[in-house]
């Protein structure tokens, strides 16, 4: 196989997972605000990855969210925990009028 060729399947295969990523993501995040009373969704591209923002009215209290497991009795976070596993960056900016958390995955 070409090296040109390897190099496009190889892009193919980026594209792909960030496809699937931001779907799973997006079901995740979307999830959660939904419980909050409802959101926004912002989806754009940059130079080098997809780009997703969900935006609601829920605060989130722990600055850790997300970032340590929770307990098999924990009722939520797991949507946060794994959009941290799968995204390349995670932005989460909260406070009294509600929450933003914005990722990027590869392309």
């Amino acid at each position: 196989m070409s090296t040109d060729r390897c190099r496009r399947e190889s892009a193919r295969g980026r594209r792909r997972r960030a496809a699937v990523d931001g779907d799973l993501v997006v079901a995740f995040e979307l999830g959660d605000a939904a419980k909050a009373g409802g959101c926004t969704l912002h989806v754009w591209t940059a130079a080098d990855a997809l780009v997703l923002q969900v935006a609601d009215g829920g605060v989130i209290r722990d600055p850790l969210a997300g970032r340590r497991p929770v307990t098999v009795h924990s009722e939520g976070g797991r949507g946060l925990l794994l959009t941290h596993r799968m995204c390349d960056l995670v932005e989460l900016c909260t406070g009294p009028s509600g929450t933003a958390i914005r990722v990027h995955i590869g392309r």
